[in-house]
């Protein structure tokens, strides 16, 4: 594929069927559910705490903040996907958080499991709690169910 720039032909160094807009195909499709679960939560990790540093969040909004996108996912991914056959709900207590303590997302996520935890803080008094909830058929959207096989289909035989 040959692109004009003033007259002057360009060539790319890499042909758009070898990446992608997420991450390369083939380092995806080699990662389990587990390094890539614990591979985003660091990544957001890394954001949150430059948030916190530059003095635009404080450490209980990052908290926040993971909840809300965790439970938003796992909704999503309940809403797409039949097989799933849960969901989870979570709430946060703000005031049992713990103010001068920095953010750790490992108080709140279990990569290896891809699930919230179901107490994050101390056992007497925890900021978070979360409860997985069982779905229905009937819950699931038709059209996200759609979108979501033939987005599964793209990433088989890679």
């Amino acid at each position: 594929m040959d692109h004009c720039l003033a007259g002057m032909p360009l060539r790319p160094l890499l042909q758009p069927e070898y990446y992608g807009s997420f991450c390369a195909r083939r380092m995806q499709s080699n990662i389990d559910r587990t390094v890539f679960g614990e591979m985003c939560m660091r990544l957001a990790s890394r954001i949150a705490i430059n948030r916190t540093i530059a003095g635009v969040h404080f450490p209980m909004d990052s908290a926040v903040g993971a909840i809300l996108g965790l439970t938003l996912a796992d909704y999503i991914h309940a809403l797409c996907d039949p097989t799933v056959g849960h969901l989870t709900s979570a709430n946060f207590h703000g005031t049992a958080f713990p103010a001068a303590d920095d953010f750790d997302w490992h108080t709140l996520y279990l990569a290896e499991d891809d699930l919230q935890r179901k107490i994050s803080g101390p056992k007497s008094d925890p900021w978070a709690t979360a409860v997985n909830q069982t779905t229905t058929s009937e819950m699931v959207s038709r059209p996200l169910a759609w979108l979501w096989k033939k987005a599964q289909s793209e990433w088989q035989n890679v």
